[in-house]
């Protein structure tokens, strides 16, 4: 079987290649790294779950792996939806200089802005607002950053060489002093910026009375050579200049937005306080200045006005639309994993949007903690860490814990305990949606996918984590809920703050390749706790757990659903250079946490009463073992039967399933003729493939172990002592 997807593949990788070859184009490169990518992907699985097994005959084949209509569907959605951008999704990264502006706007990228700015410059240089926006679009870059072509940098004095001989220029009187005063501002050059802007300030010139005020704040006292303002203080003068910028209707928002701050740092906040009641002026303020301001005055409706313009400005279609995809692919998976005795969708949405409303307290929440505390981030390790526990993961982690509280326990939904983890997950992704609305603005549509990873899986397991708390007080220890929803709490609050310290702290830049590493650990133990719930479920039915199989391939198809979403959002938004680009940047970045996820979170390996501790290292988990049970055997000697030959054959039916030493795929042969051995009978052996990978199947002959018990009733006590079971000799079922 194996041999045969291997020439297929070989064959379709030639056929790519020549099509490379002769066409050398764009779409053709995409689909020789999606099929390649793909055929690693199989090559793992097959590794991972034995599906081409060399060493025995009858292997399962591909056509009967449980993963399989997942994985084909997630790799054709990939190629149709790669086939249709780069057929009608136009190429061109700019078709004008605005479109290039806007686009760097709206990307956050600033050289882009830079450029496109320049260029609307130069086709109309006496334009004052496109002088003034190009020397800002210039300061607004880093001092150097990152391209595919290698490292660049900014070039401020290209403002000076440009800016310095145009005094002669006919047309140009005010264009020359505007850029040579801003250049010597944003140098640091002060005085200088002062004597090359004040004549357009008395000129009434836009952006001369601003860029004075502005200027006059950074100094410390009045130049002796502006003899006429001797002696008086740079801020009430800086105030004065302002306010002509605003009596004049110059450039009105900079010149509010600038005074602001300014009494902001004064700590004038009765006065800023007064002048969000003015409707003219309320809308220049700065947002973080109402939001403090709003709160501190206890004005809460004013607050939550500021709070949600912040939502106004980064919702829009490609956000929303992809949050709510989010949403569905990891509510699809919660009601699937609630295997036995699913929740009322009523109970299960009400709780999203309850997460999703709750979510909005985070904010005063953290406020309080700013504005009254000053606590926050400041760079330095131990502080920073600190702030992303308690800070970020507590009070996020007591806020997902609402709904889930009233819920559970107030409404009392819960019946099971997998149930506590459904009402836990959904508060939490109803949270998560909300974050996805906020992060997903118009700037970063490139980060749908991933926070269709590593948010929801961070906020899914945290959330869960307490809720695990509280399932092991009820059903494993028998304790007060109470007891134990401290230290949960806490632990969540810990896993929270250390994945997010890695990415928020300036002190951990170069190290956020932890938090990655974290959520590897995050899926391990969500599935476990998933596991152990669906365990314990009073509802348990053995008949549902084959469905359980194809979980996985339907979360990987989600996932692939939502990183092609993000693919053509890319591709209408910008173009589809830069749509195959993040593409392939995605597939580098992720794919490997999205197949990791789709696997790890579809181990269920159903054992009832198991109990399965928190570990990496999971023996024998996503080996469905139960798929076993029920079926009829035919026990054949084979060259290791040794003594057990003269017994064989023996006929039988798997009964039960127990587990042993920590293996888990011991499985009780009841016999149709008992067995005699040393004078005792025995109605019932155990047995295990020799190879601790394998799984009895119907169809396949393998060569497995024989146990026998003197006292049947030892076999299913919870506590075994391995030497009550005796290795009798092999035998080969089929």
């Amino acid at each position: 079987m194996i041999k045969k997807y291997l020439l297929a593949g070989t064959l379709v990788t030639l056929v790519l290649f020549i099509l490379l070859t002769i066409f050398a184009r764009e779409w053709v490169f995409t689909l020789l790294w999606i099929y390649l990518i793909f055929l690693v992907v199989v090559a793992y699985l097959a590794y991972l779950y034995r599906i081409f097994p060399a060493h025995s005959k009858g292997g399962e084949s591909f056509s009967k792996f449980a993963f399989r209509d997942g994985l084909l569907r997630s790799f054709f959605l990939v190629v149709l939806v790669l086939g249709i951008g780069n057929a009608f999704i136009p190429a061109e990264r700019f078709s004008t200089a605005q479109e290039m502006v806007e686009l760097g706007k709206l990307r956050d990228e600033a050289h882009w802005v830079e450029k496109g700015q320049k260029a609307l410059m130069k086709h109309d240089p006496a334009n004052l607002d496109l002088n003034y926006q190009w020397v800002e679009a210039m300061y607004a870059q880093p001092a150097s950053w990152v391209t595919r072509e290698g490292r660049d940098f900014r070039r401020e004095w290209d403002v000076n060489f440009y800016y310095r001989d145009l005094d002669t220029v006919p047309g140009m009187k005010n264009i020359h002093p505007l850029g040579m005063g801003m250049f010597h501002f944003h140098q640091g050059e002060y005085e200088e910026a002062l004597i090359r802007l004040m004549p357009l300030a008395k000129e009434r010139v836009k952006y001369g009375n601003f860029l004075v005020g502005k200027t006059l704040f950074k100094m410390a006292e009045i130049p002796p050579r502006f003899v006429e303002f001797r002696g008086m203080n740079p801020d009430y003068l800086g105030k004065i200049f302002l306010g002509r910028e605003i009596e004049q209707q110059g450039y009105v928002e900079g010149a509010y937005a600038v005074m602001a701050w300014k009494l902001y740092h004064e700590g004038r906040l009765e006065f800023l306080a007064h002048k969000l009641n003015d409707p003219v002026v309320r809308d220049y303020i700065p947002m973080p200045i109402k939001r403090e301001v709003s709160l501190k005055q206890g004005k809460l409706v004013d607050y939550y006005q500021a709070v949600f313009s912040h939502l106004q400005k980064s919702l829009n279609l490609t956000g929303f639309l992809g949050a709510l995809l989010i949403l569905v692919v990891w509510v699809a998976y919660l009601r699937k994993v609630d295997a036995f005795r699913k929740e009322k969708w009523f109970w299960m949405i009400s709780t999203v949007v309850l997460g999703g409303l709750f979510s909005w307290l985070v904010e005063p929440m953290s406020d309080v903690l700013l504005f009254y505390g000053n606590y926050n981030l400041n760079g330095h390790f131990w502080h920073d860490l600190g702030y992303s526990v308690l800070a970020i993961g507590l009070v996020e982690e007591l806020v997902k814990f609402l709904p889930f509280f009233l819920v559970v326990y107030i409404f009392r939904q819960a019946d099971e305990a997998v149930d506590y983890l459904i009402y836990a997950g959904a508060s939490a992704l109803g949270f998560a949606f909300v974050e996805n609305l906020l992060y997903i603005d118009p700037a970063h549509s490139y980060i749908i996918h991933a926070r269709a990873l590593s948010a929801s899986i961070g906020h899914l397991f945290d959330a869960c984590l307490v809720a695990y708390g509280l399932i092991l007080a009820k059903w494993r220890y028998q304790r007060p809920a109470w007891q134990f929803l401290p230290l949960f709490l806490l632990l969540a609050a810990l896993s929270h703050g250390f994945y997010d310290f890695w990415l928020v702290s300036k002190s951990t830049a170069d190290f956020s390749l932890i938090s990655t590493g974290f959520l590897f650990i995050n899926v391990v133990f969500l599935a476990i706790m998933f596991n152990n719930a669906l365990n314990i479920s009073p509802w348990l039915d053995r008949s549902r757990l084959p469905g359980m199989r194809i979980l996985g391939g339907q979360l990987a198809l989600g996932l692939t659903a939502v990183l092609m979403f993000e693919y053509l959002g890319m591709g209408l938004i910008y173009n589809v250079s830069e749509a195959n680009n993040q593409f392939f940047y995605n597939l580098a970045s992720g794919s490997y946490l999205m197949a990791f996820a789709a696997i790890q979170l579809s181990r269920m390996d159903v054992r009832p009463g198991a109990w399965e501790a928190l570990k990496l290292l999971r023996k024998g988990a996503g080996l469905d073992h139960n798929q076993a049970l029920g079926l009829e055997l035919t026990l054949l000697p084979s060259r290791k039967s040794g003594k057990l030959a003269p017994a064989l054959p023996l006929r039988g039916k798997i009964t039960e399933r127990i587990a042993l030493n920590e293996g888990t795929g011991y499985m009780v042969l009841t016999l149709e003729k008992p067995l005699s051995r040393n004078g005792i009978i025995y109605e019932m052996v155990l047995l295990a493939p020799e190879d601790r990978a394998e799984i009895l199947h119907k169809g396949r002959r393998q060569r497995v172990m024989v146990i026998t018990v003197d006292n049947p009733q030892l076999i299913f006590q919870e506590e075994k002592n391995r030497r009550d079971f005796k290795l009798v000799g092999y035998a080969l079922v089929e």
